[in-house]
C-alpha cells in the first residue's frame, strides 16, 4: 500500500509522490494514464489517500554490475497485467515490475531512468489494456 503525498502537474503529464507504507519508501512516478483514455486513468488519486500501486522501472537489464549505477533485484515471478507480462521484483521489501520477461535467474541486474504507475487498485493503465501495437 501507498500513500499519496504529492502531485506535480505538468502540462500534459504528471508526477507523482507516493510513499510505501510497509517499507517507507518515497517513490516519484510518472503518470501519463490521462493521454490515453478519459476511463482507465489516475487521475482520481487524491493526496493523503492509501492505493494500492503497481510501479514499472523504465530501463534496461544488465548483465554485471557497472561503476555507475547498478540496482540488484531478487526475481520473484512472471505476471500479467492487462495485455503484458512483466517481471515482478524485489528490492529491500518494495516490489517492482520490469518489461523483461522469462529470466529465471535468482537475481537480475537493472538500470533505470524513470518510474512508471501502471496499476491502481483496480485500474490498469490504459496502455497495458490494449495489444503492443495497436494505435491509440
Amino acid at each position: 500500500m501507498y500513500k499519496l503525498i504529492e502531485i506535480d502537474e505538468a502540462m500534459m503529464t504528471r508526477d507523482i509522490k507516493l510513499k510505501n507504507l510497509k517499507t517507507g519508501v518515497l517513490e516519484i512516478c510518472f503518470d501519463d494514464s490521462g493521454l490515453f483514455s478519459d476511463d482507465c486513468n489516475f487521475e482520481f488519486m487524491e493526496i493523503g489517500k492509501e492505493y494500492d500501486c503497481k510501479i514499472l522501472l523504465f530501463g534496461n537489464r544488465l548483465e554485471e554490475t557497472t561503476e555507475n549505477l547498478m540496482v540488484k533485484y531478487k526475481v520473484n515471478r512472471e505476471v500479467c497485467i492487462g495485455k503484458r507480462k512483466f517481471l515482478e521484483v524485489e528490492r529491500d521489501g518494495n516490489i517492482y515490475y520490469l518489461n523483461e520477461g522469462n529470466i529465471h535467474d535468482e537475481h537480475v541486474y537493472y538500470a533505470f531512468t524513470r518510474k512508471d504507475i501502471i496499476q491502481v487498485s483496480d485500474i490498469i493503465h490504459y496502455d497495458l489494456l490494449r495489444d503492443r501495437y495497436e494505435n491509440i
